[in-house]
C-alpha cells in the first residue's frame, strides 16, 4: 500500500515541479492562482533562481519519497537518509498546509483573491495530503 501512495505522491510532485519549469520558461497557465495578493498586487515577484530552486526542491522530495518506498536503491546513500528526508517532507508540508494565518494556508484571514481560492482548495488540501502520505510511508516502509 506505502508503495502505491509513494507512486502517487511521487507524481503529484513531479507534475508540480514540471508546473515550476514551465513557468521558467515564460507558461503563463496557473500563475494567478499560485502567487498570493493584497488588493490586486502580488505580495512577490518569483525570479528564475526562486522557481527553479522551487521546481528541483519538488523534484528533490519526489525522489525522497521514491527512495523511502525502495525505487532508488544505492549503495552510496542510506536508508536513513530517505527515512529523515521523508519526515522532514511530513513537517514541512503540514506547516505550509496550516500556512502564515494571513494569506497562505487553511487558517488564512485574507480570502478575496484568486490566489486564495486556490490556496483553499487546491494548494493547501495537496500539502495536507502529500504531509498524510509521507507519514503514512515513513510509518509503514521497513
Amino acid at each position: 500500500m506505502s508503495v502505491i501512495i509513494g507512486l502517487f505522491i511521487a507524481s503529484i510532485l513531479f507534475l508540480i515541479s514540471c508546473i515550476h519549469i514551465y513557468w521558467l520558461f515564460g507558461g503563463r497557465w496557473g500563475i494567478t492562482g499560485a502567487i498570493p495578493t493584497k488588493d490586486g498586487k502580488p505580495l512577490f515577484a518569483p525570479n528564475p533562481g526562486t522557481t527553479i530552486f522551487v521546481a528541483f526542491a519538488l523534484l528533490a522530495a519526489a525522489l525522497l519519497i521514491l527512495g523511502r518506498i525502495g525505487y532508488l536503491v544505492n549503495i552510496f546513500i542510506p536508508n536513513s537518509f530517505f527515512y529523515y528526508g521523508v519526515w522532514g517532507l511530513t513537517v514541512i508540508f503540514f506547516i505550509r498546509s496550516i500556512g502564515d494565518f494571513k494569506y497562505v494556508g487553511f487558517f488564512k484571514k485574507i480570502k478575496d483573491s484568486k490566489f486564495a481560492y486556490c490556496d483553499t482548495r487546491l494548494h493547501s488540501p495537496i500539502c495536507l495530503l502529500i504531509s498524510i502520505s509521507s507519514l503514512i510511508i515513513n510509518l509503514a516502509t521497513r
